[in-house]
């Protein structure tokens, strides 16, 4: 699942998935 959760992030903003990798598991639209 981790794979995904950085696959998340990059489409948020691209942002470090290592620095979050569980709180960046939201949808990218909650942080827009």
């Amino acid at each position: 699942m981790y794979g995904t959760v950085r696959t998340v992030v990059w489409e948020d903003g691209g942002r470090e998935a290592a620095s979050y990798p569980i709180a960046a598991f939201r949808p990218p639209g909650i942080r827009s």
